[in-house]
């Protein structure tokens, strides 16, 4: 299992999703948040919120840059992810 928490990586893909994903999507945030973990799953990818971090203020896509890690099962696609969005 692999994490990453490289805030750059995380800025690239919220900036790259909302320039080229919101526009097909309802102008509502319940919507943005089942997208934008279904198009990471799709990269193999997980939001992982870690422990105690059910409180936290989370932006429109449902996730809290800083504290979030995204996590992959298989490292394959976590380095795939990393050289894509660096």
């Amino acid at each position: 299992m692999t994490y990453i928490n490289d805030f750059n990586i995380i800025i690239n893909i919220q900036v790259w999703y909302r320039h080229n994903r919101l526009v097909n999507l309802a102008n509502d945030d319940r919507v943005w948040r089942e997208d934008f973990r279904a198009w990471l799953k799709e990269q193999g990818c997980e939001i992982d919120p870690g422990p105690g971090n059910n409180r936290l203020l989370r932006n429109g896509l449902g996730f809290a840059p800083g504290y979030d890690q995204l996590r992959f099962e298989d490292d394959r696609d976590a380095t795939v992810f990393i050289l894509r969005w660096s």
